[in-house]
C-alpha cells in the first residue's frame, strides 16, 4: 500500500496581501516623493521661523531668535487673530453639516433614472474642475464672486416671501435667521459639494441591489429602507467627505484667516505668519481629531 504524502508547497514572497500592499505603495509614492522633495524643506522652515524674527540684511535673511514671543504677540497682543479663529470655526461646522446633507440629497437625486443624468452628474462635478488651479486665479474673483451676487440678489427679492412663510409657521428669530444665512450661501455651498456628491454617489452605487429586493419582499417602506441599509453602507464614506470638507475649508481661497496671515506674509512679518499658519494647523487638526473619534464609532464597515 502506498503512503500518499502531502505535497509541501511552496512559500512565494509575493503573496496576494503583499501585493495589495506594493500596489498601495505604488498609488501612493507619487505624492511621498512630491511631499520630500518639494514639500517637506518648507514645512521644516516655516517651524524654524515661528520661533525667530525675520529681518533683512544687506539682501539677506537674518533670524533671531525669539522664543515664544511670536506666539505670545498673536495669543494676547493681536486683535484680530483669535477673532478670524473663532469666526473660522463657527462658520464651518454649521456649513459642514449642510454640505454634506445637500451633498447625500443631491446623490441620492443623481442615483435616480431619468432623462439627462449623466449632464446633471457632468453639471454638479464642473465647479470642482473649475476651482482646480489656474483657472480658479482668473475666475476666483471675477466669475464666481458674480454669480453669488446675483444668485444672493436673486434670494433678496425674494427675501419677504420667505420671511413671511416663516412668520406664519411660527419659527423663532433664531431659526429665521439661520435660514436666511444658509439661502444666502446657496450658491458657495452647492460650488463646494462636488467632490461630496460624487463620494456619496460612488457609495450608493456600490450598495448591493439585493439588500434593497430583500427590504421590499419583507414590506419595508422607503424611509426605513434609508435608515436601515442606505445610510448604514454609506457611514465610512460620510465620514470621509466629513474630511475633506473640513481640509477643503482650511485651505479654500475665501478664508479670511488665511489671508490675514497672507497679509502678514506681505508685511514681511514672517515670523508671525509662520506661528499663526502652525496655531491654526494645529487648532484644525484637533477639531478633526475630535470629530473623526466621534463619528468613526458609528461608522459602518460590511465584512465579507
Amino acid at each position: 500500500m502506498v503512503e500518499n504524502k502531502p505535497v509541501k508547497r511552496r512559500k512565494t514572497f509575493f503573496t496576494m496581501e503583499r501585493r495589495w500592499g506594493l500596489a498601495g505603495v505604488a498609488f501612493v509614492s507619487p505624492f511621498i516623493i512630491g511631499f520630500v522633495l518639494f514639500f517637506l524643506f518648507p514645512v521644516i522652515q516655516s517651524v524654524q521661523r515661528a520661533f525667530v524674527d525675520v529681518g533683512w540684511d544687506q539682501g539677506r535673511e537674518v533670524w533671531e531668535p525669539v522664543g515664544l514671543d511670536n506666539f505670545q504677540n498673536i495669543f494676547f497682543r493681536d486683535p484680530d487673530f483669535l477673532q478670524y479663529l473663532g469666526n473660522y470655526f463657527t462658520q464651518m461646522l454649521p456649513q459642514l453639516v449642510i454640505v454634506l446633507i445637500f451633498s447625500m440629497f443631491i446623490a441620492l437625486m443623481l442615483q435616480q433614472k431619468f432623462r439627462g443624468r449623466t449632464l446633471a452628474r457632468a453639471v454638479y462635478f464642473l465647479p470642482v474642475i473649475v476651482s482646480s488651479g489656474i483657472v480658479m486665479s482668473i475666475l476666483g474673483n471675477d466669475l464666481t464672486n458674480q454669480a453669488a451676487q446675483e444668485s444672493t440678489a436673486i434670494f433678496i427679492t425674494n427675501n419677504r416671501i420667505l420671511m413671511d412663510l416663516m412668520v406664519d409657521a411660527g419659527f423663532g428669530a433664531a431659526m429665521m435667521e439661520a435660514v436666511v444665512d444658509v439661502v444666502g450661501t446657496i450658491f458657495d455651498l452647492a460650488w463646494r459639494s462636488g467632490v461630496q456628491i460624487l463620494l456619496f454617489l460612488a457609495a450608493l452605487i456600490a450598495i448591493p441591489k439585493s439588500f434593497y429586493e430583500a427590504s421590499t419582499i419583507e414590506g419595508a417602506s422607503s424611509w426605513s429602507t434609508f435608515w436601515k441599509i442606505t445610510f448604514p453602507m454609506v457611514s465610512p464614506f460620510i465620514l470621509v467627505c466629513l474630511v475633506y470638507t473640513i481640509v477643503d475649508s482650511f485651505t479654500d481661497y475665501d478664508n479670511e484667516l488665511i489671508n490675514y496671515i497672507y497679509q502678514n506674509i506681505r508685511d514681511l512679518f514672517y515670523g508671525t505668519a509662520s506661528a499663526m499658519s502652525w496655531v491654526y494647523t494645529l487648532a484644525v487638526f484637533a477639531v478633526l481629531g475630535v470629530i473623526i473619534g466621534l463619528v468613526s464609532r458609528r461608522v459602518f464597515y460590511m465584512v465579507d
